[in-house]
């Protein structure tokens, strides 16, 4: 006997020997309801290509879905509307992210009718905005189209993701100013139900004991943090803050490495001291002094200009010294918050400070103090004295 079965998505039959009665059986293709978390629907029509006098392009459907949950399986189904009194016969369906899956129910748009796009999602569980975008697009098969000029329907999906607390960034490096107490601000989207003033704030790092408030923005809510430089230790930091809601228990946090600038910084962190030609009994090194002014346009300024007068910069004195023997030093500005400096030490003196690191089996730095105006700054450097021999050190 032949068994002829009937599918439920086309409609067509197909006959099957089985040696027996005849029958007739129905078989489901699409999927049900009860594989997904949650499904939502929306209509999109197209816009004729007639308002434009040309068939040709592209189409744009977009679909804007309610708030759907972040962390989950789900359906959502677009039906497409074509206004025009001609097929849009599909080849092909592809999705711009990896987490949709896309398939056109029907390979055609008929004229005047509609079709379904299902799309198979799972949605982020976290997401720096909040709002997901994406697109599908629908090859429009020109083989068999009337117009060939027209290449395929954009599908513009976009919903906001329900359940979420993500900050925007989880990384973030801070500059802070020794004596000054900043405010830190990290942005942050949250979805929960809980008021985003209940969450629960937790610093720890160079964060520990930091006040921290939540407060609302344009576009969102952030932690405001009080910041003390003087609690960081060497010049940078590192710490974490971590954001949960105690309802739901989701969780997020952010890692901050905080770097105190200094009012004045030497570079480079080693100094190369070397023989010159025309001094042959001398070693000079140079260095570069940076100095932060509280006007950035007065600094930038450069010393001869020739759309402004030229102006002398803020004097910078400089003293250093390897032990207890001092360091000829020569100041020239390069601009009012760039200095050069020069340093000398004489063939005897580069002697006697290998003699001295050797003997007490340490490497001597050089110490600094410089003065600007109201800043001051000391600190040690590294140095290397190059083409200095020991041979007649007493």
């Amino acid at each position: 006997m032949w068994l002829q079965l009937k599918s439920a998505h086309t409609g067509a039959f197909f006959a099957l020997w089985a040696g027996m009665c005849v029958a007739q059986i129905t078989i489901a293709s699409e999927p049900t309801e009860n594989q997904f978390e949650f499904t939502d629907k929306v209509k999109s029509e197209l816009i004729s290509k007639r308002n434009f006098r040309e068939f040709a392009g592209s189409y744009t459907a977009d679909a804007t879905f309610k708030q759907l949950p972040g962390g989950q399986n789900g359906r959502l189904l677009v039906e497409i509307a074509n206004p025009e009194n001609f097929d849009l016969p599909i080849a092909e369906v592809t999705a711009s992210c990896g987490c949709t899956r896309a398939t056109l129910l029907s390979r055609i748009i008929p004229a005047k009718g509609s079709a379904t796009l299902e799309i198979k999602i799972d949605t982020p569980e976290k997401h720096n905005s909040g709002i997901f975008e994406g697109r599908v697009i629908l090859k429009v098969d020109q083989r068999k189209v009337e117009h060939k000029e027209l290449t395929q329907v954009n599908v513009n999906l976009k919903f906001e993701i329900g359940g979420l607390l993500c900050f925007k960034e989880h990384l973030v490096a801070v500059n802070a100013q020794r004596g000054k107490t900043g405010d830190l601000q990290l942005p942050f989207v949250c979805s929960v139900t809980t008021p985003a003033t209940e969450l629960q704030i937790k610093p720890s790092g160079v964060l520990l004991g930091a006040a921290g408030k939540i407060k609302a923005a344009k576009n969102g809510y952030y932690v405001q943090l009080d910041i003390d430089p003087e609690l960081i230790a060497n010049d940078q930091g590192f710490g974490t803050l971590q954001l949960t809601d105690p309802a739901s228990g989701v969780s997020d946090q952010i890692h901050v490495v905080i770097t105190v600038e200094k009012e004045i910084a030497l570079s480079p962190h080693t100094i190369r001291f070397v023989r010159l030609s025309s001094l042959p009994d001398t070693l000079v090194g140079r260095c570069i002094v940076r100095v932060r002014r509280e006007s950035e346009d007065d600094a930038a300024v450069p010393l001869l200009s020739r759309n402004k007068k030229a102006t002398d910069p803020p004097a910078l004195t400089c003293d250093a010294k390897i032990g207890n023997r001092p360091i000829e030093v020569m100041v020239k500005p390069v601009n009012h918050k760039v200095y050069r400096i020069s340093m000398s030490i004489d063939e005897k003196t580069a002697k006697a400070i290998l003699a001295e690191q050797k003997e007490s089996n340490k490497d001597l730095q050089i110490s600094w103090k410089v003065i600007s105006g109201s800043v001051a700054s000391v600190g040690e450097t590294r140095f290397v004295l190059s083409g200095v021999s020991q041979v007649g050190v007493e």
